[in-house]
């Protein structure tokens, strides 16, 4: 880790109140964090989630067959 890239941690850690390591914990890409502690990373970069649900293509509902004649 190089000086600026400690430093970025430790800022971001000031931000969301927590240990400079602890805070690196929670960027780290390979470690599982609660979405409330993503959410709170955020928050302190300016950042916000936004969460949609939207239907697969897969299980979308088919169209109804045309009537028979």
């Amino acid at each position: 880790m190089t000086d600026e890239e400690g430093a970025k941690a430790a800022e971001l850690a000031r931000r969301i109140g927590l240990r400079p390591s602890h805070a690196k914990r929670r960027t780290d890409i390979y470690r599982s964090a609660k979405p409330d502690e993503v959410e709170r990373a955020l928050a302190a970069l300016g950042l916000q989630t936004v969460s949609e649900a939207t239907p697969l293509e897969q299980w979308a509902p088919s169209p109804d067959p045309a009537p028979a004649v």
